[in-house]
């Protein structure tokens, strides 16, 4: 039944009144109890009571009106523009968590682009993660810009392994949520997001390269599928001469090696406290300033891998390199022989050892 006039429940309408080639439209769009109740939009919209046979006169409207009217609320709607959220940054990225299970716990949280765990409890040789490169765009299509990582793992034995990370800009933290495994002891040329996609260029390892060098190039592409990186396409595109094997010195074996000044490392101050000897039985004998350590290492090519095994473990003072001398021993990925020095060259380019022979 109609409401009684002036009373609670007396009706208001929402009168829109539109132009459009000359000829004036009034659409009444719903009843409310009251005028505080009625939705505001962004338009020519004029809210006023009327009279029950009013509204039921205005309520006639033609079907093109109709749709003009849905068109012109429709663009009076505040829009949200795609992502205001922050990117994210390398300075986050280096200074994050990711998912590993090489780490304790199946999580490395990285410092300064870097998280480091011993092997095992008293063991001079650690577990290193660290981050080395970052590429950055949107890959899920929310339109905030995401990250991907390359995660290098150096588990302190023979191998490196190079992890592609997904990193999800989450409300403008990151949040790892996918790895895929690349290889051991890669390099990567190229690295870059493009059209939601990762595409890499890296070097692999052929059928008869060692494992210090690699020289087959290949072209990968990596998606985003929910929580999975999932490999989309992949080729070999050519092969590289670059950092081939050199033939395997061959007076490795005899002479006791000592840790030299060279400007890439940090001085040792006590060089005859440093050396290192290589044994036919594959076995390392290793003086790391006051302390004795034996170790094992295997040689393919000029290949190298260097275990460290038993050691004392005395304090050999605060200036001591102790700790650093053993750690890069146990990064030695080559050697070479060159000018009557003996070269350890570390993972991941992070530099070379030198020794010169020791004085008989």
């Amino acid at each position: 039944p109609p409401p009684v006039k002036g009373g609670k429940n007396e009706p208001y309408s929402i009168l829109v009144k539109l132009k459009w080639s000359m000829v004036h439209f009034s659409f009444a769009a719903k009843e409310f109890p009251s005028p505080r109740q009625a939705p505001f939009f962004h338009g020519i919209v004029v809210i006023v009571p009327v009279s029950w046979e009013a509204m039921k006169q205005s309520i006639q409207i033609s079907l093109p009106a109709a749709w003009l009217l849905l068109i012109t609320l429709a663009a009076c709607v505040p829009r949200i523009t795609p992502h205001d959220t922050p990117a994210l940054t390398v300075e986050e990225l280096r200074n994050t968590g990711y998912q590993s299970t090489w780490a304790a716990g199946g999580m490395a949280q990285l410092r300064a682009g870097e998280f480091r765990q011993p092997v095992a409890q008293g063991s001079a040789t650690q577990l290193t993660i660290r981050l080395a490169e970052t590429a950055f765009g949107d890959m899920n299509g929310d339109g905030a810009v995401d990250a991907a990582v390359i995660l290098v793992t150096d588990p302190g034995g023979s191998g490196v392994f190079f992890d592609l990370a997904a990193v999800i800009n989450n409300n403008g933290a990151p949040r790892h949520v996918a790895t895929a495994l690349l290889g051991d002891r890669i390099r990567i040329r190229s690295f870059a997001i493009e059209a939601g996609q990762i595409r890499l260029e890296m070097l692999t390892h052929g059928p008869n390269d060692p494992m210090c060098c690699p020289t087959r190039i290949m072209r990968a592409t990596y998606a985003l599928a929910g929580n999975s990186l999932i490999e989309t396409a992949s080729e070999v595109i050519g092969q590289t001469a670059e950092n081939r094997e050199k033939p395997l010195p061959h007076d490795l074996i005899g002479p006791t090696w000592q840790w030299r000044n060279p400007a890439e490392t940090v001085p040792a101050s006590r060089p005859r406290r440093y050396t290192l000897a290589f044994h036919a039985d594959g076995s390392l004998a290793i003086v790391a300033d006051c302390n004795q350590v034996q170790g094992t290492y295997t040689l393919k090519g000029n290949d190298l891998a260097i275990t460290l095994g038993p050691a004392t473990m005395a304090f050999c003072g605060d200036e001591s390199l102790d700790r650093r001398y053993l750690d890069q021993l146990g990064q030695a990925a080559s050697l070479a022989i060159e000018d009557g020095r003996l070269l350890l060259h570390l993972k991941n380019h992070a530099g070379t050892m030198t020794f010169d022979r020791s004085a008989p």
